[in-house]
């Protein structure tokens, strides 16, 4: 009752519909350009009939990612090759085998789907020691194939900036590593990474059958934007060029600023922080600085494809208590002790509902007139395309060529509970 009282007198502003735009290169029919990719790369040259040939598979929201994966699958079963899939995300699921398996079933990626096996283990076999005496390890299903074929995203990095960040290096070093791994590259500070990523993954190549990999690079709506299929021994020389690419790609908000950012989910499918600091300008690393878009950040929900993982929760300053009964410290835990990054899972300060948590970020401001409150309300950090800010943001709106005003003003929509609807 008291939070309710200490809260009550927050006037929210009437909310308009926006929509951002952003350049759109999109790769029209996927399931031709990855065979165009594959074909020429000279990939299918280093397997044989009967090639066992091991796939991997992350944790994160990739769209399209299914009809990739069996697009992938057909063309390996057509030279011969018999393909399994292996979850690839480090210590993500609770750091369990099922729990792992248990991810990929959320986006749609199970034995009956892909038409082949997965092979779910957090067994690892120890490849060697870098010059530097990094211990590289590779998931055992994988490293016991004749072949490697590594699938995944390139996309920035949420805790660190280098020339390799988030992409098919890091999916062998963290993600085929699985939790030994994970936790030898995270031994040093998050700084430090980016070399450790390139350093352990290019040893994993060289000590590995790993015959190379399927890039995807998004644009800011989400769409494959690019296809680009390498071999294994181009990944280090590559991947900096496609992450160059994937910057310029990246959504964001176009307002220069606000008092308060709602997000209404978070969630480890959306981001490894649950919501992606390059949109949110928050991050873990205090290395990285950049302007803050907002003074408090107020989450409202955990997506039920995050399993539970509250992994985000942390760069927040306010939440509900919808989102804190959802956390299962057990799937939320193995990925901090492991990365040694505990800041994103921090408890935020708990209301009772939306609209308590809203006008508490509201209250907590400083020196804002909470009269004329500027807001931005988002889904999560991937859809970026459309969202609502306060009707005292619609001047800058209109100013902006690439922001288009599509509602009209309207009051927030909470149900009896307090809750959006």
């Amino acid at each position: 009752m008291i939070l309710e009282e200490l809260t009550s007198m927050i006037e929210l502003p009437r909310m308009v519909k926006v929509r951002q735009h952003f350049d759109r290169p999109m790769v029209e029919d996927i399931p031709a350009e990855i065979r165009r990719q594959i074909e020429s790369s000279g990939v299918l040259e280093r397997i044989k009939p009967g090639y066992r040939v091991a796939l991997t598979a992350g944790s994160r929201q990739v769209n399209n990612f299914p009809l990739i994966l069996r697009e992938v699958i057909a063309i390996f079963k057509e030279h011969g090759a018999e393909p399994f899939i292996v979850p690839a995300m480090g210590s993500h699921g609770g750091a369990t085998a099922e729990g792992q398996r248990g991810v990929l079933a959320g986006m749609g990626i199970t034995e009956d789907t892909m038409g082949v096996p997965i092979l779910s283990s957090m067994e690892t076999v120890t490849l060697g020691y870098t010059d530097s005496g990094l211990r590289v390890e590779l998931d055992k299903n994988a490293y016991e194939a004749d072949a490697i074929f590594v699938v995944h995203r390139i996309k920035p990095h949420t805790s660190f900036r280098y020339k390799i960040e988030s992409g098919l290096l890091k999916m062998i070093v963290i993600g085929l590593g699985k939790q030994y791994g994970d936790e030898c590259c995270h031994s040093t500070h998050i700084t430090n990474l980016g070399p450790r990523v390139e350093e352990m993954g290019a040893y994993a190549i060289a000590h590995s059958n790993i015959i190379g990999g399927l890039a995807v690079i998004e644009n800011a709506y989400e769409d494959t934007a690019e296809i680009v299929c390498m071999k294994s021994e181009e990944f280090v020389e590559r991947e900096p060029e496609y992450l160059v690419k994937a910057k310029n790609y990246l959504a964001h908000i176009l307002f220069k600023e606000c008092d308060v950012l709602v997000v209404d989910e978070i969630g480890k499918n959306i981001s490894g922080t649950g919501m992606d600091p390059n949109v949110v300008k928050r991050f873990t690393n205090p290395r990285i600085q950049e302007d803050p878009i907002c003074q408090n950040i107020v989450v409202l929900d955990l997506s039920e494809k995050s399993h539970g993982n509250g992994g985000g929760m942390g760069l927040a300053d306010f939440t509900t208590r919808r989102l804190y009964n959802k956390v299962d410290l057990y799937e939320t835990y193995p990925n901090p002790l492991t990365s040694r990054i505990s800041l994103s899972t921090k408890i935020p300060m708990v209301m009772d509902n939306d609209r308590q948590a809203i006008r508490a970020g509201v209250k907590c401001c400083f020196d804002i007139d909470q009269k004329n409150v500027r807001i931005i309300r988002i889904h999560n950090t991937l859809c970026m395309g459309e969202f609502y800010v306060s009707e005292n943001m619609l001047p800058e709106a209109e100013a902006n060529p690439n922001i288009e005003i599509v509602g009209e003003p309207e009051d927030w929509n909470f149900d009896e509970n307090g809750n959006l609807f």
